[in-house]
């Protein structure tokens, strides 16, 4: 069966969550590293790069529960930490490296199709604020833009299945 195929091949992608650079010459590829080998991790995940082209890593924990982020320490170790904790699946994961370093991540929590954002403030915590709380249904793009005082803010843009319209938040 297809179907089943499918999923142990999903299933098998998953066991290990890897990061793969490409070589100068882009021709091969170099030796996968291992950024989490805890259970399952990785069913979600986001990649971006900040100016100095370290690689930050948001993706969902063992089975989707919960958000992690991971940044190289550019010598093949991962600083992983935990950003959001659940018992359900944490999908539909974006992440952007503002102008000033600081990683922001936006994902679904599927139990109530909250859409969350959350960044790292200048204590190294993770401050979380839900962007809308019913009705979202997936796929989400963000990028920071700038509010009324010119400071960073984030525009997020998704689909929201209680009126099947797009809705554009800022």
């Amino acid at each position: 069966n297809g179907g089943v195929l499918m999923k142990k091949a999903l299933v098998l992608a998953a066991l290990v969550l890897v990061v793969s650079l490409p070589c100068a010459s882009s021709a091969q590829w170099n030796t996968p590293q291992i950024v989490d080998d805890s259970g399952s991790p990785g069913t979600y995940t986001a990649l971006v790069h900040d100016s100095e082209g370290i690689p930050h890593i948001a993706y969902s924990g063992t089975g989707g529960n919960g958000v992690y982020y991971a940044v190289s320490d550019g010598q093949g170790a991962w600083n992983i930490e935990a950003v959001y904790t659940a018992n359900y699946d944490c999908d539909f994961i974006r992440m952007l490296i503002d102008e000033f370093g600081v990683p922001h991540i936006a994902y679904r929590y599927s139990y109530n199709n909250r859409l969350s954002w959350v960044y790292k403030d200048a204590g190294g915590s993770w401050v979380s604020t839900t962007i809308t709380s019913g009705g979202y249904t997936g796929h989400v793009s963000f990028v920071m833009g700038e509010d009324a005082l010119g400071n960073p803010s984030p525009h997020f843009v998704c689909q929201n299945s209680s009126n099947n319209l797009v809705h554009y938040y800022y």
